[in-house]
């Protein structure tokens, strides 16, 4: 049937000679049959349709089976223009920037030791002894002495913390624990009990007993009230010091500066680059003594046992969550809080738990 109408079609072009006397239709003009047009007919139909025209009108015709032809708004021209690509069904990539760490963060450090660093993730447990990097900047210096306790079986824990740098102008403040330490500013002793205030030309320190933490879950761990000390320093710098007999918890809260690393970690928004293996490869285990701040309390470092709380035997660990979770432990830092049941004192754990729900 179409080879019969495409017959048709020829018949009836070629009964129309179209010499130039006699105009073709624009019927004629839509026949798909091109190729035996005359001269005269493809000029009428290009310049009057849009139809059949070409660069040159002597340029030979090829013979297409099927044609797809569109209007001719300025002839001479090809009036089978190729028909665009569908759009497509894939939507371009997309990228997606991350958000801008905060402006303001917190660093806790507690236990033997644990640590949550500026960005919000656990950043490490370090076991070792010595001292090491907690905040290192252009501005601002906090160490801390790491060492092991009578109640940490071995394993080292925070033992006493020195807060300096460049925004102190070579003022040093250093709070150890209760037993064998002392808070001191420029190595002077400014206190012997809770309830004072200390004044320097930076901002207060201030010397409390908080027995407004000691509630009553937490008297089932300690019935020890734990002692702070807290400071106010430039730039939005604070830092609170829990004493405890053998070692000491610390929260540090601090504006983001370019150039921030150790054990608080980058600040850049992004923990994954605070693990412990990062953050020794970019500042090594420990300080050395000619840039520690603990000139006459140096520890050189002894690397420490690295367990996990898997290393934890079975039924103790089962008792040791059972007791965290009986104290509404929180689930970011149940591990943490096994981990110290498991491997030191449960009076240790007491006084870390009280540390973390201040």
């Amino acid at each position: 049937a179409a080879a019969a109408a495409a017959a048709a079609a020829v018949a009836e072009i070629m009964a129309h000679p179209h010499n130039g006397t006699q105009q073709a239709s624009f019927a004629d003009c839509e026949w798909d049959a091109e190729a035996q047009w005359t001269l005269s007919r493809r000029e009428y139909c290009c310049h009057t349709y849009g139809f059949g025209c070409r660069a040159s009108p002597l340029q030979p015709l090829v013979q297409v089976e099927t044609t797809t032809t569109t209007a001719c708004l300025n002839p001479p021209c090809d009036a089978r223009a190729p028909t665009p690509p569908p759009p497509s069904s894939t939507p371009p990539p997309t990228t997606t920037t991350p958000p801008p760490p905060p402006t303001v963060g917190t660093c806790k450090l507690w236990g033997d030791p644990h640590i949550v660093g500026f960005d919000g993730g656990n950043t490490a447990d370090f076991f070792d002894e010595g001292v090491v990097w907690i905040v290192k900047s252009p501005q601002v210096s906090v160490q801390a002495l790491y060492a092991a306790t009578p109640y940490t079986n071995g394993k080292a824990a925070a033992h006493s913390i020195a807060v300096g740098g460049a925004f102190l102008k070579g003022h040093t403040l250093k709070v150890g624990p209760k037993v064998g330490g002392v808070i001191s500013w420029d190595g002077q002793s400014i206190f012997q009990s809770p309830g004072s205030v200390y004044k320097t030309d930076f901002g207060n320190i201030v010397y409390t007993q908080r027995d407004d933490l000691i509630d009553a879950d937490m008297k089932r761990w300690s019935t020890d009230p734990p002692v702070a000390v807290d400071a106010q320093f430039p730039d939005g710098f604070s830092i609170e010091v829990f004493r405890w007999d053998n070692h000491i918890n610390v929260r540090i809260k601090m504006r983001r500066v370019e150039g921030i690393d150790g054990h608080c970690g980058t600040f850049n928004g992004n923990p994954a680059d605070d693990t412990p293996q990062a953050i020794v490869g970019r500042l090594g285990r420990s300080v050395d003594m000619s840039n520690s701040l603990f000139i006459n309390s140096y520890l050189p470092f002894k690397a420490g046992s690295s367990e996990t709380v898997e290393d934890c035997e079975w039924s103790k660990r089962q008792a040791a969550e059972a007791t965290c979770r009986e104290k509404n432990v929180a689930a970011s830092v149940l591990d943490a809080c096994i981990f110290d049941l498991c491997f030191a004192r449960d009076r240790y754990a007491a006084q870390d738990a009280i540390f973390m729900h201040s």
